[in-house]
């Protein structure tokens, strides 16, 4: 149709719905693999929570105080910025996997870095449906809604899908003691995995530039 056409013609929406697909990657491969890390890799399953709560409090004390910086720095700027702290903080945790001080400052800079996404991504969609519509001349506001909750569970479903042939695979068990091989594969999907979904977010983002052609 008409509508579908000047959705699929907006570059911008096409960026903003992979940027959340991939966040939705990261979502669940973290959800799901953080559990078996904090047990196999980190010697306790009960510093899981620990983790979330590193991640957590500091993303949404970041978003409640966002407003002044992005008026001073722009959204996409400050997206980009998290994204690379997400990277950074993966990072963090290849130079000490099992000890907890280092993967805690990683929960805690992937908190930060989270945050920006999450305050800025509606206000950035109705940027989008500006652009659509001064481009196409259709407005389609609630298609582009409508798109980008799929597209985001999309990429919750795709990661869930991978995820499990993954640690069957490395012969995952789920027993007490588990084999070098699914240890191996728990690690890398909490390390590697969630650094490349942060990864594509940063790509994108550095092919965004709505925010400088917005008020043209």
């Amino acid at each position: 149709s008409v509508r579908f056409g000047a959705l699929i013609h907006n570059k911008y929406f096409l960026m903003i719905l992979f940027a959340s697909l991939f966040l939705a990657v990261y979502q669940t491969v973290n959800g799901t693999v953080a559990t078996y890390y904090a047990q196999y890799i980190l010697g306790n399953n009960e510093y899981y929570s620990m983790l979330n709560l590193a991640e957590n409090i500091p993303q949404v004390v970041v978003i409640m105080i966002l407003a002044p910086f992005i008026k001073k720095f722009g959204k996409r700027n400050l997206v980009l910025f998290g994204a690379v702290l997400c990277v950074l903080g993966q990072a963090v945790v290849l130079f000490a996997p099992p000890n907890m001080t280092m993967v805690m400052a990683a929960a805690v800079m992937r908190g930060i870095g989270e945050a920006p996404f999450y305050g800025c991504i509606f206000t950035m969609l109705a940027d989008v449906i500006e652009y659509g519509h001064w481009k196409t001349g259709i407005r389609v506001q609630a298609l582009i809604f409508s798109a980008f909750t799929v597209g985001q569970k999309f990429g919750g479903g795709v990661a869930g899908w991978l995820v499990g042939p993954l640690m069957e695979v490395s012969g995952f068990t789920g027993l007490e003691v588990e084999i070098p091989s699914a240890i191996s594969m728990v690690k890398n999907l909490y390390i590697y995995g969630n650094m490349i979904a942060w990864a594509l977010v940063i790509i994108l983002m550095l092919v965004y530039h709505l925010d400088k052609e917005y008020d043209g």
